[in-house]
């Protein structure tokens, strides 16, 4: 079995730094809620995952990501996501990156396992990566954990 050290190194090469934020629920309707903090400079998005921990209360609600730049207008990072409503512990998303309108990917809400993970990396400015939902589901939760490579000296990324 591989040290951590030896993980760390080998996630490093292939996806680029780590930032995982705590589980909380989904905000509330369409409200842009801050998950990510980019500072310093330009950064690429390799992956953004985000696993149930908390089960859905059957509310149907869609959830995106939006870069919000400290300077200029926010820009969706995909597409909403199918219905999120009956969600289960252990159910992933993922970001696609294919294209902007591309839906935020969801196993089926009632199975984890896998999921397709970010085909083409996202170039996010200085500002936010914002969760936005279109219900409020009370109960849903998800942890999320983004990677990312920095493109300019400096850049880095915290959770929000």
């Amino acid at each position: 079995m591989p040290s951590n050290s030896r993980n760390t190194a080998m996630r490093e090469i292939a996806f680029g730094f780590r930032v995982k934020r705590n589980a909380a629920v989904l905000p509330a309707t369409a409200t842009s809620t801050p998950y990510f903090t980019v500072a310093g400079g330009l950064v690429q998005v390799t992956s953004l995952i985000g696993i149930c921990t908390a089960a859905g209360d059957a509310t149907a609600t869609t959830l995106l990501f939006s870069a919000v730049p400290t300077v200029g207008a926010a820009n969706n990072m995909c597409g909403a996501s199918a219905s999120l409503a009956s969600a289960v512990i252990g159910v992933l998303v993922s970001l696609d990156g294919t294209a902007i309108t591309t839906a935020l990917q969801a196993t089926g809400v009632t199975v984890g396992g896998n999921i397709g993970g970010c085909a083409k990396p996202v170039v996010v400015g200085i500002g936010t990566i914002n969760a936005v939902t279109a219900n409020t589901n009370a109960t849903l939760a998800f942890r999320w954990v983004l990677t990312y490579v920095p493109m300019d000296d400096g850049a880095s990324v915290v959770a929000a």
